[in-house]
């Protein structure tokens, strides 16, 4: 992935690589819904629903990651590593 040049579908594939990670985080931190949704001003079943999809708002995200730790910086370090891995990868095979 050229750092000039990032395309639509590689932004979407890093939003949707740090959805998966917060979701997994989140999972394996066994960190209640509830607790999300009291910090999010959503409810436990938005939050839930939200957390299965591809796509969050910012809002869940840093909501997600304060209650569960971690950090979210190098959640969305990692993902943009990965793309321009798998980009350079794709690259040298063309």
């Amino acid at each position: 992935m050229n750092q000039d040049v990032v395309t639509a579908d590689a932004a979407r594939r890093i939003a949707k690589t740090i959805v998966k990670a917060t979701r997994d985080h989140v999972l394996v931190t066994k960190t209640k819904m509830t607790d999300i949704a009291k910090i999010s001003g959503l409810n436990r079943m938005t939050v839930s629903k939200n957390l299965d999809s591809d796509d969050i708002t910012l809002n869940l995200l840093i909501s997600s990651w304060l209650k569960a730790g971690g950090n979210l910086g190098d959640c969305i370090n990692q993902a943009i590593q990965t793309e321009k891995a798998s980009d350079a990868t794709e690259a040298s095979v063309n």
